[in-house]
């Protein structure tokens, strides 16, 4: 018998469910002020490896609500590229989470003083 006989695209479709599950990086973020002459300010936080994490879910650090313009995201040392041009700003960082990890976002001062806003750990895995 074929699995996909009379099933319907449709069907098949909503038969995978992706699954959503965020962790906010809430405190202790440390702030410190990089330079005096751009108004740069560095937010470094440290957290552990999500525990359950498979070898197909998608880990991305994801940021909403911040003041000022994005100069560097890190990850453990480790610089990270994005598109910064729309929000939620999502970042794969699947490749270079560890079991420890440091997270370090540089924001310059765009009118006010840089704040961080909203940062979450995001796993997407199918259920």
């Amino acid at each position: 018998m074929e699995p996909f006989k009379g099933k319907t695209l449709l069907s098949l479709f909503l038969q995978v469910q992706v699954m959503v599950h965020r962790i906010r990086l809430r405190h202790p973020w440390t702030r410190e002020a990089c330079t005096v002459d751009d108004h740069r300010v560095a937010f470094t936080r440290r957290f552990n490896r999500p525990t359950g994490l498979t070898t197909t879910d998608r880990l991305d650090v994801e940021m909403l609500g911040h003041v000022g313009q994005i100069v560097l995201i890190e990850l453990n040392e480790q610089s990270l590229q994005s598109d910064t041009s729309a929000e939620p700003i999502r970042i794969d960082v699947r490749a270079a989470i560890r079991d420890h990890n440091e997270l370090r976002i540089v924001l310059r001062r765009d009118g006010d003083w840089p704040e961080l806003g909203e940062v979450s750990l995001r796993i997407e895995s199918e259920g």
